[in-house]
């Protein structure tokens, strides 16, 4: 009996990952894209492409995208508020990821495309890696 309790008390200590609603503005700014599934789980907005590489250029579109959905639809977004957004291939085994949120989208609306690519993308991107099991 003592193991039972133990092991519910060990599930129900685990933190779960809970997905939310994508918001509908950024949903759509996607659509156009070649984009498997669109993710939002905590802080981090994931966007698995439909493709096996993700190029820099995807990538930045990818994270304009989302950005100007923020910019077009003020508000938009609600209460969402993650602080990443990976974009990664089919495989889930390479990508790119951007570290902001909010805030760092409105500072892309404020750049012209080339600092935006040439810039602040650069600041703010790193390369994915899978997570190891």
């Amino acid at each position: 009996m003592k193991k039972i309790g133990f092991t519910l008390l060990l599930l129900a200590s685990i933190n779960f990952a809970h997905a939310e609603p994508v918001p509908a503005s950024i949903a759509k700014q996607l659509k156009p894209l070649d984009i498997k599934a669109v993710v939002l789980t905590n802080d981090v907005l994931r966007v698995d492409m439909n493709r096996p590489r993700v190029t820099e250029d995807i990538y930045a579109t990818v994270v304009n995208n989302v950005c100007t959905s923020l910019i077009l639809e003020p508000g938009s977004w609600g209460n969402t508020d993650f602080r990443r957004i990976e974009v990664v291939n089919s495989f889930g085994a390479q990508g790119r990821v951007f570290t902001g949120g909010a805030a760092e989208c409105r500072a892309i609306g404020k750049l012209n495309m080339d600092q935006v690519n040439q810039e602040f993308l650069p600041e703010h991107t790193s390369l994915w890696s899978a997570p190891s099991n």
